[in-house]
């Protein structure tokens, strides 16, 4: 009986080829493991995708790409080196992170580290225990929740044409860390036109612009906007505690207990 030395088993064992990772697809990258696909929207349709990694490029800015309501990880190369067009992810176990969308974003699940260059939509799950949840993230174009929905270090900014920047249609919205830019009338508004129904909006150490930074509340309506530790003009249509007024330092003035589950470390440019 010939005997095999335990090295050259070993070595063998160690060399031997990396196995596929199942449901893993690249776009414009290669990762060991990683199956090939030539556009983002043709690793969405592959039968058992579960991560899309997408390299450095822009990828797929026609047509809308969608989960079609199965969970996937979309992760690009960086928010200033990838770009994808709109993304729809129906899925409450989708995520998208480290990439920029020239298109309309539409989550359920969660995006981080990303730029959204025409708004976000943060969805309703198929769940009812799901929340949607973005984290530092640059948006352009303001941010609708019409589901539950959570926002951490996001740097806001919504045009004139839009009534608020973050605008929370009969949903519970939790927002941290949020700061808020350009002209929109009003920073913040909650509305519900369902009967029985309210949104409700609670901010913790953000920064609201303008002398209405929170937008009336149409009589018979129940929603409410309540702010702590945060910089804004006093508005009576907010119950505010811990109010700073605008301009004023900003150091250690946001809320002193420690950070929240899922709450980042860094904010929207990465700085802590």
């Amino acid at each position: 009986m010939r005997v095999v030395p335990a090295a050259l088993v070993l070595a063998t064992v160690v060399a031997a080829p990396a196995r596929a990772a199942d449901g893993d697809y690249c776009v414009g990258t290669t990762r060991d493991g990683c199956t090939a696909a030539a556009t983002v929207t043709e690793a969405l349709g592959a039968p058992g995708r579960l991560r899309i990694f997408v390299g450095a490029g822009s990828f797929d800015l026609g047509a809308p790409l969608t989960d079609g309501g199965q969970p996937v990880e979309i992760a690009g190369a960086g928010a200033a080196r990838t770009t994808i067009g709109a993304l729809e992810l129906d899925s409450g176990g989708s995520r998208v992170a480290d990439l920029r969308l020239s298109g309309a974003l539409s989550v359920a699940g969660r995006a981080d580290r990303v730029r959204a260059d025409a708004g976000v939509t943060l969805i309703a799950g198929p769940s009812p225990t799901t929340t949607a949840q973005l984290a530092q993230a640059v948006v352009d174009g303001g941010v609708v929740a019409t589901g539950p929905a959570q926002l951490d270090d996001v740097d806001l900014t919504a045009s004139g044409a839009q009534a608020a920047a973050l605008d929370a249609d009969c949903a519970p919205v939790l927002a941290r860390g949020l700061t808020v830019r350009g002209s929109a009338p009003n920073a913040v508004a909650a509305a519900c036109a369902t009967p029985g129904a309210a949104a409700t909006v609670a901010l913790h150490s953000s920064v609201l612009p303008g002398d209405d930074p929170v937008a009336p509340v149409a009589a018979g309506d129940a929603s409410t906007v309540t702010t702590s530790y945060s910089e804004h003009a006093d508005d009576p249509d907010a119950t505010a505690t811990n109010r700073l007024d605008p301009g004023a330092p900003l150091v250690d003035a946001g809320d002193p207990a420690p950070l929240a589950e899922f709450e980042p470390f860094e904010d929207a440019a990465g700085d802590t």
